[in-house]
């Protein structure tokens, strides 16, 4: 996992070394082509926009099912980045999305080999936001890479409310997330790759 990880941050670093324009959606496509180049999945293996339920009210990005020699993978991405006009950001909403998508990582429960990854790049703004030990969550996104984090009630009732106004946690009341990759990226950026698991 670890080579699948810095193959999807070489690809991320090449588009951000030559100054292509990127979105949260090019940062999902880049992740799949390093999976598809380097690391032996097939393009019919990768299942886009999965439901995680019958309503289809609760999707994750993709879903890679299990085989006989690999262990199935489901993730989610995310890009915080500045806006263009420079105006402010409603950073408490983003820090509780974050949240939001790892607990609805840990919901997928239907199989046992399937790895969780939650996929976050940003950019100074978030950077600085998550380093302001004000805000509570600088435990979080300075996890060391093989560092772990339990999230449960107790970590998140000192937030803001603003920030838990944006979490469902889908019935789960604890969480331990391990930081499986980080690294810098040019223009000021920061990639860290979370795994999620239920307790």
């Amino acid at each position: 996992m670890e080579k699948m990880a810095f193959d999807f941050y070489n690809l991320l670093k090449e588009r951000f070394d030559n100054n292509v324009y990127t979105t949260e959606r090019n940062v999902t496509y880049t992740f799949f082509a390093s999976l598809v180049m380097f690391n032996h999945y097939k393009p019919h293996e990768i299942l886009l926009e999965y439901n995680l339920n019958e309503n289809g009210n609760r999707k994750v990005d993709a879903y890679i099912p299990p085989n006989c020699k690999k262990n199935g993978l489901v993730m989610e991405c995310k890009y915080d980045r500045k806006i263009p006009s420079h105006k402010n950001s409603p950073k408490p909403q983003k820090a509780g999305k974050i949240f939001n998508d790892l607990f609805r990582l840990a919901s997928f429960n239907d199989d046992k080999k399937t790895i969780k990854w939650f996929i976050y790049l940003t950019d100074e703004e978030m950077i600085n936001y998550f380093n302001n030990i004000n805000n509570k969550l600088n435990d979080f996104f300075n996890l060391a890479q093989g560092a772990s984090l339990i999230i449960d009630d107790t970590y998140l009732k000192n937030k803001s409310a603003t920030f838990n106004g944006e979490i469902n946690k889908n019935g789960i009341n604890k969480i331990n997330i391990n930081c499986v990759f980080q690294n810098d990226l040019p223009n000021k950026h920061k990639l860290k790759i979370f795994e999620v698991n239920t307790i």
